[in-house]
């Protein structure tokens, strides 16, 4: 299976570039199954439809600064997982430019690809660790066709994040405080790493993403 089976046009105006001012603005399609009817609603309607015998499922990943480019800004790095600080599994663009044996440098550090997997990805060992702080920056989807902002750093999260430093907005509370009046589960899933597709010298497929997954009542 490959990305492109999944291609559509999507007309630019359509694609939101930056969230909305606020949270509970966001829009939601409700699908009711039993008479196939479509209806357009908001996020903060969604605790009407809250029953007993439901399962919220909440994203508690928060998102890391995990996009890197190379001082001649000629190679981008997104590492996918880390073993340490210096041993990285990264895709990198372009591919032609990491082979194994070739070195890119971050800041102060030369990173080596020592390997490539059956999935294209660059196995990197560091001569010394990377300054993310100054360096990382977040993985946002191509089709935004913008750069990172300041606001990114804490608006590219969902509300659920358990890390240190996340805020829960207005209508996380809302929704966690119907679901314990409904007595319905919720379970919790958090990326460990990966993303969601591999591309090889311009061909893109499909790779899962390992999940862990705590149920609650």
């Amino acid at each position: 299976m490959r990305t492109s089976d999944f291609d559509y046009q999507l007309p630019p105006e359509l694609i939101a570039r930056h969230p909305l001012s606020e949270r509970t603005a966001s829009r939601m399609m409700v699908i009711h199954r039993a008479d196939g009817d479509i209806e357009h609603l908001q996020f903060t309607d969604l605790a009407r439809f809250v029953r007993a015998e439901d399962l919220f499922v909440f994203n508690d990943t928060r998102v890391v600064p995990a996009r890197f480019f190379s001082n001649d800004h000629r190679i981008e790095l997104l590492r996918v997982e880390s073993a340490d600080p210096l041993h990285w599994r990264c895709l990198v663009r372009p591919g032609k430019r990491m082979k194994i044996g070739r070195t890119v440098e971050v800041g102060e550090s030369t990173g080596t690809v020592t390997e490539i997997d059956d999935l294209g990805y660059r196995l990197l060992e560091w001569d010394q660790p990377v300054d993310e702080a100054t360096h990382g920056q977040l993985a946002l989807p191509p089709y935004m066709e913008r750069e990172q902002e300041e606001a990114d750093e804490e608006r590219y999260q969902t509300v659920y994040a358990r890390e240190e430093g996340a805020v829960a907005g207005p209508a996380n509370r809302r929704l966690r405080r119907k679901r314990r009046d409904a007595a319905c589960n919720a379970a919790t899933v958090r990326r460990r790493g990966g993303s969601r597709t591999s591309c090889v010298d311009g061909s893109c497929r499909l790779c899962c993403n390992h999940l862990q997954i705590d149920v609650s009542s």
